[in-house]
């Protein structure tokens, strides 16, 4: 079960009973920048917040991308989930992801 650390105001990636080296992994994950592909998912919207992650895949002209960075980008609290709706992209009813005031 994924833990949340109070002095950081992040979710602890790593387990107490995980080996050292996944938490060496844990810490760095936690200090480091967002990835280019979170940074470029935090553009698209900045122009069209409220968006699925297909439609960011297809402004980003990549394939299922987005939702893989998405619990990246939620962990660091920079985007939160909003209610699901029709994809423009395909058609069926997905989360839309919007941008939080630390973005």
């Amino acid at each position: 079960m994924t833990q949340y650390k109070k002095e950081t105001g992040l979710f602890a990636l790593a387990r107490n009973n995980d080996p050292v080296t996944s938490h060496l992994a844990a810490d760095a994950m936690n200090k480091g920048k967002v990835s280019k592909q979170g940074s470029d998912i935090l553009w698209v919207l900045k122009k069209w917040d409220g968006s699925t992650a297909g439609e960011i895949d297809a402004v980003m002209k990549v394939h299922a991308v987005a939702h893989k960075r998405m619990a990246e980008l939620e962990r660091r609290v920079l985007i939160a989930r909003g209610e699901a709706r029709k994809c423009r992209v395909s058609g069926t009813k997905r989360l839309t992801w919007w941008l939080t005031e630390f973005a």
